[in-house]
């Protein structure tokens, strides 16, 4: 592991093996920070419940997974129930949506109760076109806070954000805003109408505030009130300097104040002031993406700041800091190499204190891999990762002696 400036790598706990030789899309935390849950490239979903207490050792300790989900379908999107508990059995619920069927919430545990198969799931919530009754996938979802709402960004029949009503087992959404078709250029949406949106919702976020931010895969990101149930607030398209032109992700500042935009086949992430009618702060730059592999960044929150986490194609994770500074172009702070192949996801848990990691083989790889049968699995680079986040564990143990003494 490879550091810059001399500051402290951080510190790996657990690594997981797998069959999965083409690696992992997407990985989350739950709620309680027990479990992680990962989406592999071949769209199965794993979990992992994690050691307790999970420390520094070496070698790492192992992080043993179970399926979750495994459909001939392909898996578009996933989500932990917002409350999920892992000493609490009936919290611990996953949101998905797969091509061809309605959004389900399944259980994380499936084969726990019912050995030889799944259980049904829990909850369906169809989105049906009228015309010709077929599914319509959800390419990103979250839920509203306290859980009661769903939001899911549509990416067929000229788009939308549809809402749907946690409760409302069967039912289609209760609110469904649409995007409108016949799209002639990216401008400020006027009176609620969102003209400048259009293209497949790929990230969907609801701020502290109650904005939800969409971001589609032709370049536009839209806000809308009342968590996503509510009117359209405002539009706009990327432009200046980037070459993404692919909104792959949108993270929320802690203040609500600001956005954070991720692009594909782009080096930066950009930096939006919601106050005034999304005004281009700036690009964070030097992350190390050249590929439309879709990385996630996060965003950690410090009591200096905040500072956001990028993983790039060379497996390096770059930090930069005070990212509300930002004016024109700012570099990274940090670099740590903590993968071999491209880091395709980073999140925190939601103390910050640890993070978890994974990582996939580019497509020219994955044959390459394949072939590689007679290498042990031990031998390989474990495309799932948990480290300790040992600035943030310092300053935290420094401000408990500070409280002790005082």
């Amino acid at each position: 592991m490879s550091t810059t400036k001399g500051l402290a790598p951080p510190e790996l706990l657990g690594a997981a093996q797998s069959q999965e030789t083409d690696g992992y899309r997407r990985l989350t935390w739950s709620y309680d920070g027990s479990c992680l849950i990962a989406q592999s490239a071949s769209h199965k979903l794993q979990t992992s419940i994690l050691p307790s207490p999970c420390t520094v050792s070496s070698p790492p300790q192992p992080l043993p997974l179970s399926t979750a989900l495994s459909s001939s379908s392909t898996l578009r999107s996933f989500v932990p129930w917002p409350y999920f508990t892992l000493t609490e059995p009936s919290t611990t619920l996953l949101l998905h949506s797969s091509t061809h069927m309605p959004i389900q919430l399944i259980r994380a545990f499936p084969f726990a109760s019912h050995p030889n198969h799944p259980p049904p799931p829990t909850a369906t919530y169809p989105l049906i076109l009228p015309h010709s009754e077929a599914f319509l996938p959800a390419h990103a979802l979250t839920f509203t806070h306290h859980g009661a709402g769903i939001l899911a960004a549509i990416g067929r029949e000229g788009g939308g954000l549809a809402a749907f009503d946690v409760t409302r087992s069967g039912e289609g959404p209760a609110h469904w805003a649409r995007w409108p078709r016949n799209w002639r250029g990216v401008e400020m949406a006027r009176d609620g109408a969102m003209s400048g949106m259009r293209g497949i919702g790929a990230s969907v976020r609801v701020s502290f505030e109650g904005l939800a931010a969409v971001g589609t895969l032709r370049g536009c990101v839209g806000l809308y009130g009342g968590e996503g149930w509510g009117e359209g607030v405002a539009a706009w398209g990327l432009e200046g300097e980037g070459e993404g032109g692919r909104v792959t992700q949108v993270e929320w500042s802690g203040c609500g104040r600001y956005l954070y935009v991720g692009e594909g086949k782009s080096d930066g992430v950009r930096v939006y002031d919601v106050r005034v009618e999304g005004r281009l702060l700036g690009m964070l730059v030097g992350r190390g993406r050249t590929s439309n592999l879709v990385q996630e960044f996060a965003v950690e929150r410090t009591e200096s700041g905040e500072k956001v986490w990028a993983g790039g194609m060379d497996g390096c994770v770059r930090v930069w800091e005070d990212c509300h500074s930002v004016n024109g172009k700012m570099e990274p702070s940090e670099e740590f190499r903590l993968h071999e192949d491209p880091v395709t996801s980073i999140v925190f848990d939601s103390g910050f204190t640890r993070l978890a990691t994974c990582s996939a083989a580019e497509r020219g790889q994955q044959e390459e891999r394949q072939g590689e049968a007679d290498i042990k699995e031990t031998e390989r680079d474990p495309m799932i990762k948990i480290y300790s986040n040992v600035q943030r564990c310092t300053s935290n143990v420094k401000q408990d002696d500070e409280d002790e003494n005082t």
